[in-house]
């Protein structure tokens, strides 16, 4: 007999089970009747009734024994171990998909950090030619130190005392001349003409431009002012080197003449000015500028801030504050405003007439004003316009 289904083959065995011990209850109480015994049975009856319950016993465990062999064979089959291991293979289908879908995230992370070794390589190469750039810088300004001081140690007294100049002095000092009448804001790009050009340098004079940033005045006049710019620029590109000579500079000297135009909301002619001073400020003298005045020869210094790495600005403004770079100062006295020059440059420049335009008061940059600024923490300089 053989079965296919593991649990009929167990209700089987205890059926049979169960009629084993009917048989050997009957057994037992056959041999107690045999050993009793009685009048009416014969003893050879009684001992073949025994024998066949023996062998019917032995044939029933035989039955038995089969019957747990074909089970335990049959727990051996694959369809017996399909049945009992169907949900441990749903486990083992979720880890596998689990597993699938974390080697996915390593290798998406694997990717990432790969692209992030690349680009950190590329910033290190980066990074070390500006270290490498950074450290000539500091050396070269490690140089210029010792050559001003060695160049300090040299120079006289009496020489340093010559090239002394306070600009504030000089400022507070002007004589109080009547301004001219007026002074007309162009409100755009002030031009002047090649002819007039040529007729102001035959004249012997020289044609400066200043914006609001780099120019202050006496206070209420414009009998006297100074102005500043860079003595060096720093360019990447240059010529001579990243640092070099500002080549923009009009070369002046004390007794030249100038015509002097200021940018403040628009361009205006100023009038005829002499140049009575030339010459770099000291440290003190720096330090004493207006805010807006030191940011401006700051960024004139360098060349296309914007290409640059903010510590090259960090470093202007270090090289300043050390004294090592230096702006030159120039001085100027008032000579005479010409009416005439200004109409023609208002009518060349498409400005409507003084009698139709708008009067602009001097301007108001003067060493008063400057005080004013630096005791007023919400004072502004004025935004940047076009030139000359």
């Amino acid at each position: 007999m053989e079965f296919e289904d593991a649990e009929l083959a167990n209700d089987m065995i205890r059926l049979l089970g169960q009629e084993l011990k009917q048989l050997r209850s009957q057994l037992q109480e056959a041999k107690e009747g045999s050993a009793r015994g009685s009048e009416g049975a014969s003893s050879s009856s009684s001992t073949e009734r025994v024998h066949a319950v023996e062998a019917e016993n032995a044939d029933l465990k035989a039955q038995i024994r089969a019957l747990e062999l074909e089970v335990s064979q049959l727990q051996l089959t694959p369809a017996y171990r399909v049945s009992e291991n169907m949900d441990m293979g749903d486990q083992l289908s979720k880890k596998d998909r689990l597993l699938k879908k974390k080697d996915q995230e390593i290798s998406q992370l694997e990717e990432a950090i790969k692209l992030y070794k690349e680009k950190i390589t590329t910033q290190g190469a980066s990074m070390a030619a500006l270290q490498e750039r950074f450290d000539e810088a500091q050396s070269r300004l490690k140089q210029f130190r010792h050559e001003r001081d060695k160049a300090g140690k040299q120079v006289p007294t009496s020489e340093k005392e010559e090239q002394h100049f306070n600009y504030q002095k000089f400022l507070l000092s002007a004589p109080r001349i009547p301004r001219p009448g007026e002074i007309q804001a162009s409100r755009k790009e002030l031009i002047v003409q090649e002819d007039t050009k040529i007729l102001l340098s035959v004249s012997g004079y020289q044609i400066l431009q200043f914006s609001d940033k780099q120019i202050i005045w006496s206070d209420d006049t414009i009998s006297r002012a100074i102005a500043i710019r860079p003595l060096h620029h720093y360019y990447i590109d240059g010529l001579e080197g990243e640092w070099e000579h500002s080549v923009t500079n009009k070369p002046l000297a004390p007794g030249q003449k100038c015509v002097i135009f200021y940018g403040h909301k628009g361009w205006s002619y100023m009038g005829s000015f002499e140049c009575v001073q030339v010459m770099p400020l000291d440290l003190e003298q720096y330090k004493s500028l207006p805010t807006h005045m030191r940011k401006y020869a700051t960024s004139r210094t360098v060349i296309s801030p914007d290409h640059i790495p903010a510590i090259v600005s960090d470093l202007v403004d270090g090289i300043y504050a050390q004294g090592i770079l230096k702006v030159e100062c120039l001085a100027f006295r008032f000579l005479s405003f010409d009416g005439t020059l200004n109409r023609k440059l208002l009518k060349d420049s498409g400005v409507l007439s003084s009698s139709q335009g708008t009067a602009i008061s001097v301007p108001g940059t003067g060493l008063q004003s400057k005080r004013s600024a630096d005791d007023n923490p919400h004072h502004k300089p004025h935004s940047k316009k076009s030139r000359v």
